[in-house]
């Protein structure tokens, strides 16, 4: 009667070790063997099929258990030295092998540790006054957000984002995690901290070119996973609350560029409607892969919907959007990437349809499961001091500056941007210049008020010299300052 042969695999366990021990230890034939067990095996395939045999040695490139790598025959009657491998890495190699592993391992961590405590060291020396920090809105914002959220202990260390973001109310650092890398890169440059030498950070630091272990100067790292702490070396017992009081110091919308203010309101709008149509594709439509086909004519879009409506309004534009996206491709059977290439015109659509009063304007409620980042909440709540209405108001000055005079000089100031019509402006509103400089000198970027007071001076080659000097500043912080001078003069 025919019996049909087997595989190693399908042998029992006494089998399989009578098996192995007549391969090796016999002087039967492999042909021989390969017959008596009824295998369909050819004889140079029988030390791929044979299991490994596990040991109590620790691999040293992972930290998982070695196993003894099957020999052939004629290998394991010639060569007694084993060979390892690793299932978990890949590592295949005799026990000097797996040291070396070791002795490698223990070099590159050293090297990394004493790297990340040079750049701690340049990190400190090219420390900043936190005053000219803090006059940047984004660096505030950040800085209070992380002081707010994210302290982990009295020595001044911060939680690293992508440990705070497993916290259990679902608060994220900002909306989506490219605006978490892009904000982190700011405070780091900022000097108001440095990386923490910890265990967490080695190895999150290195060179550019991953050779020059001495350059400091420039370096990449891991910005979701480093942990920062506060770039200083004395701690008092109460430094949260005093860090915290220096960022609302000065903390007024006159005390900023308003176009920076906007910018940044708008960068978080449009960071929130992304992270919206983020969670539509993946957990409401289930669009596979759906994420990697969100192009530059998709996020274009969003930036479409902030110059009519807010995010409120955005939400139900998006989800309107991607109802439509969703229904046209499971009747005709497209691909994800094709429906997901009909959001910007669908997106079009509504904004013109809203727009022209055709369509209803709606409202929607943030979402259920997209919690407000704590850099929205602490920008809105603590910088601008607007709460919701940064959720419901769409990104435009009109929405924080009420004062008609001041917004009627910032639209003449854009179309009229050249350096007499600034000097002109500032004779014909502020004929009190002079004392209104004295008063401000203190808030105003001092490069302009001491341009100013050179402006104002009777000698007419400083005049002229100030006039060229101030035509940079003026064209880059002009609108800024209109709202400090006009500030001051009110005061007067």
């Amino acid at each position: 009667m025919y019996e049909k042969k087997r595989q190693i695999s399908d042998l029992n366990e006494n089998e399989l070790e009578s098996f192995i021990n007549e391969y090796y230890n016999s002087s039967n034939s492999v042909k021989h063997i390969i017959e008596k067990y009824n295998l369909n095996i050819k004889a140079a395939d029988i030390p791929k099929n044979i299991p490994s045999q596990k040991t109590t040695i620790i691999c040293n490139s992972c930290s998982s258990y070695l196993e003894i790598k099957p020999k052939s025959r004629m290998v394991f009657k010639f060569n007694s030295v084993e060979e390892y491998i690793c299932s978990s890495c890949g590592f295949i190699g005799s026990i000097q092998d797996n040291n070396k592993v070791k002795e490698e391992k223990i070099r590159k961590d050293k090297e990394e540790e004493d790297y990340l405590r040079k750049i701690i060291c340049y990190q400190e020396e090219k420390y900043e006054s936190s005053y000219y920090c803090l006059i940047d809105i984004t660096t505030r914002t950040i800085y209070l957000t992380l002081l707010k959220y994210m302290v982990s202990d009295k020595l001044g260390h911060f939680t690293n984002i992508a440990s705070f973001e497993k916290n259990e109310e679902g608060i994220h650092f900002s909306p989506t995690h490219d605006m978490a890398r892009e904000l982190i890169d700011i405070i780091h440059h900022s000097g108001l901290l440095k990386f923490s030498q910890n265990e967490n950070n080695i190895g999150k630091v290195f060179p550019i070119n991953n050779e020059d272990w001495n350059d400091v100067s420039d370096f990449q790292y891991f910005p979701l996973s480093i942990q920062y702490m506060l770039n200083k070396k004395n701690f008092e017992v109460d430094w949260v609350s005093k860090e915290i009081e220096k960022c609302h110091e000065y903390n007024n919308i006159d005390n900023y560029n308003i176009d920076s203010v906007i910018s940044l309101w708008r960068k978080i709008a449009y960071n929130e409607l992304l992270e919206y149509l983020q969670y539509l594709i993946e957990h409401e439509h289930k669009i596979k892969s759906g994420l990697d086909y969100i192009g530059e004519a998709v996020k274009q879009s969003l930036y479409s919907i902030l110059e009519y409506f807010s995010v409120s309004e955005g939400y139900s534009i998006i989800y309107s959007s991607m109802e439509k996206t969703a229904a046209y491709k499971q009747k005709n059977n497209i691909t994800n990437k094709h429906a997901i290439n009909l959001l910007p015109k669908l997106i079009e659509t509504n904004i013109s349809k809203r727009v022209s009063g055709e369509w209803n304007r709606n409202n929607f409620e943030r979402n259920y499961n997209l919690s407000q980042s704590s850099f929205s909440l602490t920008f809105f709540y603590d910088i601008l001091k607007i709460g919701d209405d940064g959720f419901r108001k769409s990104p435009k000055i009109e929405n924080l500056v009420k004062n008609k005079q001041i917004l009627d000089r910032l639209e003449y100031h854009k179309q009229e941007n050249t350096l007499e019509n600034h000097v002109y402006l500032l004779e014909q509103f502020y004929p009190n210049i002079k004392e209104i400089v004295d008063e401000s000198r203190n808030t105003i970027i001092p490069d302009i008020a001491s341009l100013f007071y050179k402006y104002l001076a009777d000698d007419e080659q400083k005049r002229d010299k100030a006039l060229e000097e101030m035509s940079e500043l003026l064209d880059k912080d002009f609108s800024w300052l209109m709202l400090n001078l006009y500030k001051y003069q009110k005061d007067i």
